[in-house]
């Protein structure tokens, strides 16, 4: 028997509903996840957004007044990824045909995928020239991350029947999932607006009957997997997953004729997804068949892969358990990718909502059984001695994948939706209490709304991070008449993301470049050259085709090629031109 919905939440009756949906321009698809689907303001996606854009200022708080001038959490990976969003729109434009050839690591032909591309966020580099601009567009397309996934989250929560007050919970718990601190870092990682939005969409448009939704939920999928694999093949196995139970439970009721149109709707959302995945990962493997050292190794794999106990263990940035679990935090062996707190409120909002009657009991241990079995996969190689994780390693792309712990973006998401429905389930009850409606002026509407807002301020707070907020190293004048090809010494994975952000100024040719692949043919060079100026290393550059060595003395101290600013030239058939903080070597003849 079906479980009955809360009373004053839905039409009466699942006629009523469908008279609705056709009101609405749609076709009731049956049968629905559950109670039918709830009427919503064709307006109120863009008031989950703000108040999204409004949490992620609050949260990231100051950030928002640096935008031209610091990054979040560290000038490492955010240098270099601000380089990717940057060349993903100025690719687009200036080199359509050849948009994998960046201007770093040159002259390799697809630096472009040495790291998830952010490919995606192209549009925003639309906007802007230059250093500035890169750095602006990076932070508020940083904010825009969070936004996203609260909105989407937010959305997909009011699709399967959430108040907007219980729905706020489920955004935050997923926008704002404590295992997201670490990665602030990690555009690539926090970026998972995509998971939730391709869900609501795809959810929304099959128990609607709208084609239109349907094809962009799978085009929103297809964005998900432009701005990485990181996150972006676990997902499509995901999608592939939710496919096949679909068509299970299709043959099981015997096989229904199914509207035309959503056919029509999946087969060309389909074929989109495919296309755009088949463009991303063309130039990755390609990457691999020259060089098989870039899939990442089992040794890898079992580094990173993350400890149980990492559950119970919350990062440093955190407010509210950063501190209370230091003690297992430092015990792990690489706490940035292996902390997986999923946030007390949370969870126990989530054992609440499993018994929530307004979903189908089908729907709750589907999640359930989802969120748990990712947890375990989460744990990768030190679970069971991998056997659980290793049959995985079999399917395409699954091998390339080294941190284990991200799989926290998919059964984040399910703690989200069982937390939303146990903020719903407590907002029931509150509402029907028969203590509180016996009180003058009936207020348990009051207290259950004033509940639901005090409950998605502790899931907040437990996500909030004291977010690290980084200095920008700004460009030397000396760098805007320096010719290229370029190569910027000293030269290691943490300087050259600095050079890669410098390079947006102009899109200059330089060996340089830092990101999850680094070709054997810039570490011999970086070896190569630590005599610089010689005349085997000048022989070395030479060769390489670089005409112009720049030399950044602030940062010479205790690498390789310490000195190197102030050695002789004479007889060495190159110029030296000491600009102070830089010194520029001209190696053409």
């Amino acid at each position: 028997m079906r479980e009955p919905p809360p009373l004053g939440r839905y039409p009466a009756s699942v006629t009523e509903a469908s008279a609705q949906q056709s009101a609405e321009g749609g076709t009731h698809l049956e049968p629905p996840l559950g109670t039918p689907p709830p009427a919503r303001s064709p307006y109120e996606w863009l008031l989950w957004l703000l108040g999204g854009a409004a949490l992620a200022v609050l949260m990231t708080w100051p950030l928002v007044r640096s935008l031209r001038t610091a990054v979040p959490q560290d000038t490492g990976d955010p240098l270099g990824q601000a380089w990717f969003v940057a060349w993903g729109g100025h690719g687009l434009l200036a080199q359509p045909t050849r948009l994998f050839t960046g201007n770093v690591f040159w002259p390799a032909e697809s630096s472009y995928a040495y790291s998830d591309s952010l490919f995606g966020y192209a549009p925003a580099a639309w906007f802007g020239e230059g250093v500035t601009a890169a750095v602006i567009r990076y932070d508020l397309v940083f904010l825009l991350a969070y936004a996203l996934a609260f909105a989407a989250a937010a959305l997909l929560a009011r699709e399967l029947g959430c108040h907007p007050a219980a729905a706020a919970v489920t955004a935050v718990a997923f926008a704002w999932a404590p295992w997201k601190m670490t990665h602030n870092g990690h555009l690539n990682v926090v970026s998972t607006a995509g998971v939730a939005l391709a869900l609501f969409l795809l959810v929304s448009g099959y128990r609607r009957g709208r084609p239109w939704q349907v094809a962009c939920g799978w085009a929103a999928a297809a964005w998900q997997m432009t701005l990485g694999f990181a996150l972006g093949i676990w997902f499509a196995y995901s999608l592939l997953v939710l496919a096949l139970i679909c068509v299970a439970v299709w043959l099981r009721r015997g096989r229904p004729q199914l509207p035309r149109n959503l056919l029509a709707a999946t087969a060309g959302g389909g074929l989109l997804y495919v296309a755009v995945t088949l463009f991303m990962v063309r130039p990755y493997l390609e990457i691999v068949a020259d060089d098989p050292a870039a899939l990442r190794d089992r040794s890898q794999l079992a580094f990173f892969s993350a400890p149980v106990r990492g559950l119970l263990a919350a990062g440093a940035e955190s407010r509210a358990w950063g501190s209370a679990t230091a003690t297992i935090r430092e015990t792990l062996p690489w706490a940035p990718e292996q902390v997986l707190f999923p946030g007390v409120v949370a969870v126990l909002l989530a054992a609440v909502g499993i018994r929530w009657r307004g979903a189908t009991r089908g729907l709750r241990v589907g999640l359930v059984v989802a969120t748990g079995f990712t947890v375990l996969l989460s744990f990768g190689l030190r679970l069971w001695g991998g056997a659980l994780y290793e049959p995985f390693l079999l399917l395409p792309g699954w091998e390339g994948l080294r941190t284990t712990g991200r799989l926290a973006f998919l059964w984040s998401l399910g703690l989200a939706l069982l937390a939303g429905f146990g903020a719903q389930r407590v907002r029931d009850a509150l509402r029907t209490s028969a203590f509180l409606r016996a009180r003058p002026g009936g207020s348990s509407g009051a207290v259950a709304t004033a509940a639901l807002v005090v409950v998605t301020g502790l899931v907040a707070y437990e996500g909030a991070p004291r977010l690290p907020i980084a200095t920008v190293p700004q460009p030397s004048a000396a760098l805007a008449d320096a010719v290229g090809p370029r190569f910027h010494l000293p030269s290691d994975e943490l300087s050259d993301t600095a050079y890669m952000l410098w390079s947006t100024d102009g899109f200059v040719p330089i060996a340089n470049g830092g990101a999850s692949y680094t070709p054997q043919r810039l570490r011999d060079l970086r070896a190569q050259t630590a005599g610089f100026p010689d005349p085997a290393s000048l022989q070395v550059l030479r060769d390489y085709g670089i005409e112009t060595v720049v030399v950044h003395r602030d940062r010479l101290p205790g690498t390789p090629w310490d000195g190197a600013a102030d050695r002789p030239v004479d007889g060495l058939g190159i110029t030296r031109d000491d600009r102070g903080d830089v010194v520029l070597f001209d190696l053409t003849p």
